[in-house]
């Protein structure tokens, strides 16, 4: 007779009265909507913070492992491609297959011009990077927040024209026409959205992958 939330609850509560060294977390928060599951986020991380023992998150969610762990195991097919600092990873996923599963949206293949500067085969956009393109190289990422607007002179420059604009309750989300895509945060009671003329991305945001 219990709610989904509430059965969440009394699972976390007996297995905390048990005193275990180890607790095994898998998928808890699945089959719940927003509201319950940012409340459980919530409550289980207050939790947490009195456990002296050792836990463990199973998901798929980005956002929940960003949250809730210091380290991260990222499987693909049954293989480990990737642990460590969880910051680590999402600031620097190093592998194609990383970057998508901590979120990366825009990723293209590339040629490389020279050390500091690619051409993104994908988009069709030559870009500068912060960091020195080593040979093992074979693709970029660029988050979908990382975008801002531009003059035609500034670095990293992508032009607007023929985007796609799509609402959203708080983001609007831009798709040009070579396929990148751009999000942008806005308020609910804003309607109203000029797409800037030009875009532009920092060098140092510019995610060099390998395959």
């Amino acid at each position: 007779q219990l709610s989904g939330g509430q059965q969440q609850r009394v699972a976390l509560a007996r297995i905390l009265a048990y005193g275990p060294d180890v607790i095994l977390l898998d998928e808890p928060f699945s089959a719940m909507d927003t509201f319950l599951k940012e409340q459980l986020r919530i409550e289980l991380v207050n939790s947490l913070k009195d456990f002296d023992g050792f836990s463990i998150l199973v998901t798929h969610d980005r956002d929940e492992a960003f949250q809730f762990c210091d380290e991260l195991i990222i499987m693909d097919e049954g293989k480990i491609i990737a642990k460590g600092d969880t910051y680590e990873i999402f600031e620097n996923p190093k592998r194609v297959q990383v970057a998508r599963l901590t979120g990366c949206k825009n990723i293209s293949r590339i040629d490389v011009i020279d050390d500091f500067h690619i051409r993104s085969l994908d988009w069709g956009v030559d870009f500068e990077v912060s960091e020195r393109i080593s040979p093992n190289i074979t693709h970029i990422g660029i988050r979908a927040h990382n975008f801002s607007a531009a003059k035609k002179d500034d670095v990293n420059v992508i032009d607007t024209a023929d985007s796609t604009l799509l609402e959203m309750p708080f983001e609007w989300e831009v798709t040009l026409a070579n396929g990148l895509w751009w999000k942008q945060d806005k308020r609910i009671r804003e309607h109203e959205f000029v797409i800037p003329e030009y875009l532009k991305v920092d060098p140092k945001d510019i995610i060099l992958l390998e395959e």
